[in-house]
């Protein structure tokens, strides 16, 4: 009984109380271990969509009725009665589009092109245009072959200027015409069509004095090959 009482005594003093059956604690559960959790990857930025030629020239109303070119805003031409953006704007071909290629060894290249075969079309060309879809163009047709003088007034890009004969040789270039200047670029002879491109790609194609282009779909037929 004493020895008891003693180990009674001993539980008290040393820890105010003994354990069930006085065994050594269970050990502690292990924690589990932090995981980072990785950070949220970003999405990739979405590409900026391009804004639309509305959007470029919100000075250009489309949609207006029309009888011609004139009464459409800046370079906006009437097509089908409804003012719109031009199709050397657009990039959109039809199957009665013009279009010239590129004859001979250096041959090949082939442009689609707007008409401008009235006074006030000839007048007006690639005016207030701050840019042409790739691979177009504009073509002038005249009613006779003659000397032809160009200038740039209100053209905001540089163009390559290219005077043809009737029958399809290139009569000369002008590189690069200068924009929004009146300087007159001039044939070396008589043209009956005047071809404009974006600056450079005359010559990028074989363009050149001497060579050869067949049209098609133009107001006056196709020019002899």
């Amino acid at each position: 009984m004493r020895q008891r009482a003693l180990l009674l005594l001993a539980c008290t003093l040393v820890a105010g109380g003994c354990s069930r059956a006085d065994a050594p604690a269970p050990a502690k559960a292990l924690e589990s271990p932090a995981v980072a959790t990785p950070a949220a990857t970003p999405l990739a930025a979405a590409p900026m969509k391009a804004a639309t030629l509305a959007e470029r020239y919100p000075d250009w109303p489309t949609g207006g009725s029309c009888v011609d070119d004139r009464t459409c805003a800046g370079a906006l031409r009437c097509d089908e009665g409804r003012c719109d953006f031009p199709q050397a704007m657009t990039g959109r071909a039809t199957g009665d589009t013009a279009s010239l290629t590129v004859l001979g060894a250096k041959g090949g290249a082939r442009f689609d092109l707007e008409v401008a075969d009235e006074d006030w079309e000839e007048m007006r060309g690639l005016m207030f245009r701050r840019e042409m879809a790739k691979g177009w163009g504009m073509v002038f047709v005249f009613a006779n072959e003659a000397p032809r003088s160009f200038w740039m007034k209100n053209t905001l890009m540089a163009l390559d200027m290219v005077f043809v004969r009737a029958d399809g040789v290139v009569d000369s270039v002008v590189s690069r015409a200068e924009p929004l200047t009146l300087t007159p670029r001039r044939s070396t002879g008589p043209a009956t069509y005047v071809v404009e491109l974006a600056a450079g790609v005359a010559a990028a194609s074989g363009i050149e004095a001497g060579a050869r282009l067949a049209f098609d779909n133009l107001p006056a037929g196709k020019v002899a090959e």
